[in-house]
């Protein structure tokens, strides 16, 4: 198992990039000094839960996704896997009404693949 502080800071710096923002800026965001939001990323500071509670509400993101593992999918080829890591990390990034209606559509599709033997 890997060193959740490890697994912390890879997150951060990855919805931090994603999210087109330096550490400066987020730093600024999340009420802390850059220096510990980049400690933070190197996996050489734990923050506390307030600190990630902040730093995740500076992100636009729940506070949960800074401390999961990201390769939780099992699937064997390589290339689908990353498929799916990719998907799974844009789902994570929309706005939360857009998962929404993401996920009552395919409720809605698989109901009517069930009621068309699809």
């Amino acid at each position: 198992m890997r060193d959740i502080g490890s697994i912390v800071g890879e997150n951060i710096r990855y919805y931090r990039q994603r999210r087109g923002l330096s550490q400066e800026k987020l730093a600024l965001e999340a009420e802390i000094s850059t220096s510990y939001l980049g400690d933070i990323e190197r996996g050489g500071q734990n923050p506390t839960i307030n600190t990630l509670y902040l730093i995740a509400k500076a992100l636009g993101i729940d506070a949960y996704l800074l401390i999961i593992e990201k390769s939780s999918v099992c699937v064997k080829d390589r290339s689908t896997r990353e498929l799916y890591r990719r998907i799974y990390r844009d789902l994570l990034l929309m706005p939360e009404e857009c998962r929404e209606t993401l996920a009552q559509f395919a409720d809605e599709f698989a109901a009517l693949c069930a009621r068309y033997g699809e």
